[in-house]
């Protein structure tokens, strides 16, 4: 199914009935990265959602930020006459989450596994990456470097960006969501990787001091736990929601 949000269409799925649960993928991600446990989760109205550019959705005619695309999913809530939610979010979705989550009376529980949205400590190899990029972007400014070698530099999702991607990737990367957590009410089970080298160990306990009432559960694998323990992350979430 399809929505019109600013012009784009968003692609969603909806099945069964019951309690609304809401899947938010990570970015790069689609539908497809919560189509397990939409499939196996059977009591409740499972909703899932791709966000723009990803899966079947359109692509965005301007850079969007991480507040656009939390409008967007109320809009599209606002449409499915959906008050009252569960949210189960990964990575890039768990910044639209806690957006969501600032609402009290919307999200009733939220499960967040490897959840961006803290700005991450500096390691002196990032730093010294950081410095070499202002450089070049000097050099290319007096016309000592062809601009075409600042193409190396960022994540391989950056890298690959076209320049409407670019910058809602530069948008969302620099959004820094801390003071955000201390808003929100909703219970909280974070599920972490304690190998996740994209949203290290040390964001989870950060996560789980800053909001209020939060539980971390440590599992192996790295930042896709999630699905790398299918099964015990299922038995945990349905345990969670079903309390």
């Amino acid at each position: 199914m399809f929505f019109i949000f600013k012009g784009v269409k968003i692609n969603y799925t909806i099945k069964g009935d019951g309690q609304n649960l809401l899947f938010l993928h990570g970015w790069g991600g689609s539908t497809q990265s919560f189509l397990a446990f939409e499939n196996r989760l059977q009591t409740n109205r499972r909703i899932n959602i791709d966000f723009p550019p990803f899966g079947f959705s359109d692509k965005m005619a301007e850079p969007w930020t991480v507040e656009t695309y939390a409008e967007m999913v109320m809009a599209l809530l606002k449409e499915l006459g959906v008050t009252k939610v569960f949210v189960v979010a990964h990575s890039f979705g768990a910044r639209v989450a806690i957006m969501l989550a600032q609402d009290v009376s919307l999200v009733q529980k939220l499960v967040l596994t490897g959840a961006a949205g803290l700005k991450p400590k500096k390691s002196i190899k990032k730093s010294l990456s950081i410095m070499r990029y202002k450089l070049c972007k000097r050099l290319v400014k007096i016309k000592l470097m062809k601009k075409e070698r600042l193409s190396k530099f960022g994540s391989s999702d950056y890298r690959a960006a076209d320049g409407m991607t670019k910058q809602t990737i530069i948008n969302i990367t620099n959004f820094d969501q801390t003071e955000m957590l201390k808003n929100i009410t909703a219970p909280t089970l974070l599920l972490w990787g304690k190998d996740d080298t994209e949203t290290p160990l040390y964001m989870a306990r950060k996560l789980e001091k800053l909001i209020k009432d939060s539980a971390l559960i440590v599992l192996n694998g790295g930042h896709f736990a999630y699905i790398e323990n299918f099964e015990q992350t299922l038995r945990i979430i349905n345990s969670f929601l079903g309390e």
